[in-house]
C-alpha cells in the first residue's frame, strides 16, 4: 500500500526483479516488472492517464535497512515531493528501458517539501522527561527535603505533561501504517499507563487528607506509595519498548539505560543519606535526654547510649522558700 504513509507489504501485489538491479554507481537500482498493482487498498493509477500523480520520497541518511524481513519498519523520510507522468506515453514493448536522463512525459509539479516530525520529537521530550527527570525530582521533594508542597505542585504538573505527551502518542499512532491498529505492546502499555497515571494523583490526593486527619500512614498511603513505584517502573519499561518500536540502534538502549540508572541512584543516594542525617540526630546521647518512648526501637541505643535516670539537683528537691518569707512558712 503507499499513499502519505509508510508502504506496508501486501501479498497481493507481485512484484519479479529483472537483470539491471543492483548498486549502480553507488545508488540503490531496482528494476521489477509488477502485475496485479493497478490498484490497492489505498489508490489505484491508471495506464490510460496522461498526468497519472506519482509521490517521492529522500532519507534519512542516518537510517538504513539491513534486512529482508517483509515487516521491517521504515524510518519517516526527510524530504518528499510530487510528479505527475503521462502513463500512455510510457506504454511499449515489455522490458526495462535504456537508462535516459533526459524527462519525457513527467512533469514536478513541486519542489521538495523538508519532512519533520515535531510531534514524535514533543512525544519524546515529554514521555522522557516526565520519568526521568520530573517524577525523581518529586520523589526527593518530599523523601530528602520534606517538602510536602513543592512535592504536591510537581507531581499535578507531571500528570498533565503525561497526559499532553500520551495524547501526542496518540495521534502519531494515526500516521503510520505499523500503529493504527494500536495494536503494539508500547502503545498498549501507553494507554494503560495514561490510566495508572490518573489513578496515582487520586491516591495522592486521598492519603494527604487522610494523613492531615490522623498524623500518619493509612492503607491508602501504602497503595499511593507502592502504586507511584509501580507507574515509574512500567514508564520506564514503556520507554524501552518505545525505542523498539522506533526502531532504535542498540546504543540508544545504552544511553537510555544509563540515564535511568544515575537518575534513580541519585534519588536512592540523597533520600537515603537525609533519613540517616535525621535517625542518626534522633539517636544521639543529647537527643536521648528528651525522649520519652521506647528506646529499643530505634536501633541498638540501649547500649550504644546511655540512658540513666538523673535525680534532680539539690536546690529542687529541697522544699521550696519564697525570698523574704519568714522561717516555717511557704
Amino acid at each position: 500500500m503507499v499513499g502519505n504513509v509508510e508502504p506496508t507489504y501486501s501479498d497481493k501485489i507481485n512484484a519479479t526483479l529483472v537483470p539491471g538491479s543492483g548498486i549502480v554507481h553507488d545508488q540503490f537500482v531496482v528494476n521489477a516488472r509488477c502485475t496485479n498493482c493497478r490498484k490497492w487498498d489505498q489508490g489505484s493509477l491508471s495506464v490510460d492517464s496522461e498526468s497519472q500523480e506519482f509521490i517521492y520520497a529522500l532519507g534519512p541518511t542516518w537510517s538504513s535497512i539491513r534486512t529482508d524481513s517483509k515487516s521491517a519498519l521504515m524510518q519517516r523520510h526527510i524530504g518528499y515531493g510530487f510528479f505527475t507522468m503521462n502513463l500512455k506515453q510510457a506504454k511499449g514493448d515489455a522490458g526495462v528501458p535504456e537508462g535516459t536522463r533526459t524527462s519525457t512525459g513527467s512533469e514536478s509539479s513541486e519542489s521538495i517539501h523538508s519532512d519533520y516530525n515535531f510531534v514524535l520529537f514533543a512525544h519524546i521530550v515529554f514521555m522522557v522527561g516526565s520519568f526521568v527527570v520530573l517524577l525523581p525530582l518529586g520523589v526527593l521533594f518530599l523523601r530528602a527535603f520534606q517538602k510536602v508542597k513543592l512535592h504536591s505542585i510537581n507531581q499535578n504538573i507531571t500528570v498533565v505533561i503525561i497526559l499532553i505527551g500520551g495524547g501526542m502518542g496518540i495521534y502519531l499512532s494515526t500516521m503510520f501504517n505499523l500503529t493504527r491498529s494500536f495494536s503494539t505492546g508500547h502503545q498498549i502499555l501507553g494507554l494503560i499507563l495514561m490510566g495508572l497515571i490518573v489513578v496515582q494523583s487520586v491516591l495522592g490526593f486521598l492519603h494527604h487528607r487522610a494523613y492531615l486527619r490522623t498524623q500518619r500512614r493509612t492503607v491508602v498511603s501504602h497503595a499511593h506509595i507502592w502504586h507511584g513505584r509501580l507507574v515509574i517502573l512500567l514508564g520506564i519499561l514503556n520507554g524501552f519498548l518505545g525505542l523498539h518500536l522506533a526502531g532504535r540502534s542498540s546504543l540508544d538502549y545504552l544511553l537510555s539505560l544509563i540515564a535511568f540508572a544515575i537518575v534513580y541512584a541519585a534519588i536512592f543516594f540523597f533520600s537515603w543519606s537525609r533519613l540517616r542525617r535525621k535517625r542518626n540526630a534522633y539517636t544521639s546521647p543529647r537527643a536521648a535526654n528528651f525522649r520519652d518512648d521506647d528506646p529499643s526501637t530505634f536501633g541498638n541505643s540501649t547500649t550504644d547510649i546511655p540512658l540513666t535516670a538523673h535525680a534532680a539537683p539539690p536546690a529542687y528537691q529541697a522544699e521550696y522558700v519564697p525570698p523574704g518569707a519568714p522561717p516555717g512558712r511557704t
